[in-house]
């Protein structure tokens, strides 16, 4: 199940990261401006993802970039197109949204590599990384489905990005906690990090 979620969740990113980025013009009205102020946002996004896991943890912080990058888009769905200059609250919104799936990222390559057991720890996170080149790789219709009808991209990003955030509810906090060996180790874990069988002196 860790690992179903975890492939989501890879998915789930790298689509709407590379989505947006193919999809800009279509979704604001802009290109190159939209663009490159999303590239900048990428340095403070990640560095926001590393304060957070060193502070915070890696479920939560991810749980709520991934929920903040659904309703940034369900918001633009609710914004008038073309009667604001340059389309500027959609902008925003797909900004922020854009700048929460950075950070979503960042963190789940850390977050991966904690969760999975040692004995698979490499081919967990690589074959992750995998199904995010099939996310990007697929995020290529997004802008052909956005000639169909341009609220399209938008309510696919609202779903996946609301969705991984309830599904990543199931996977166990690593925060503090010693990285699994086994896969017995992983199945001794719940939803909230507390080991079924407690009592080896481990918090």
């Amino acid at each position: 199940m860790h690992t179903m979620i975890m492939y989501f969740n890879w998915f789930t990113t790298a689509f709407i990261m590379y989505g947006l980025a193919l999809s800009w013009q279509n979704l604001t009205g802009g290109l190159f401006l939209n663009f490159l102020i999303g590239t900048i946002l990428d340095f403070p996004a990640k560095t926001l993802a590393m304060v957070l896991v060193l502070k915070k943890g890696r479920k939560y912080p991810y749980m709520i970039g991934s929920a903040i990058t659904g309703v940034m888009f369900l918001g633009t769905l609710f914004i008038e197109r073309d009667v604001y200059p340059g389309n500027w609250p959609i902008v925003v919104l797909a900004l922020i949204g854009n700048f929460s799936t950075t950070l979503c990222f960042a963190i789940l390559y850390m977050y991966t590599g904690e969760i999975m057991p040692t004995t698979v720890r490499a081919a967990g996170v690589g074959s992750s990384s995998l199904v995010s080149k099939v996310g990007g790789t697929l995020s290529t219709t997004v802008a052909a489905l956005a000639d169909i009808h341009p609220a399209i991209p938008t309510l696919i990003f609202v779903t996946l990005g609301l969705l991984s955030s309830g599904l990543t509810w199931f996977l166990p906090e690593t925060k503090g906690r010693k990285m699994p060996e086994t896969i017995d180790d992983v199945e001794r874990l719940t939803c909230c990090a507390q080991e079924r069988n407690p009592g080896n002196g481990e918090d």
